[in-house]
């Protein structure tokens, strides 16, 4: 398992993702998050969670609130898991 606090400096740029066998949790804490999980857009905001099954293609943090913070929990914990679809 892995678990990671994350924080929002200047609307970073993420490139989408897939987690071959890794599962996955993202709760925010403050502020919001918009992005895509599969085919969908979607917007988290504080106190929300959004679970992202294993092989779905995402890219969670499109746009953001400058104070959004949260957690990220995948599991199993495979650092080279990830696959880049940019």
């Amino acid at each position: 398992m892995e678990l990671k606090y994350w924080k929002i400096e200047n609307n970073p740029k993420h490139e989408p993702k897939t987690q071959t066998t890794a599962g996955e949790i993202t709760i925010v804490q403050k502020g919001w998050i918009k992005g895509i999980v599969g085919d969908e857009y979607v917007t988290i905001k504080q106190g929300e969670y959004i679970y992202i099954p294993p092989g779905t293609r995402n890219n969670l943090i499109e746009q953001a609130s400058n104070d959004a913070e949260g957690l990220t929990i995948k599991a199993p914990s495979d650092p080279s898991d990830c696959v880049r679809n940019g």
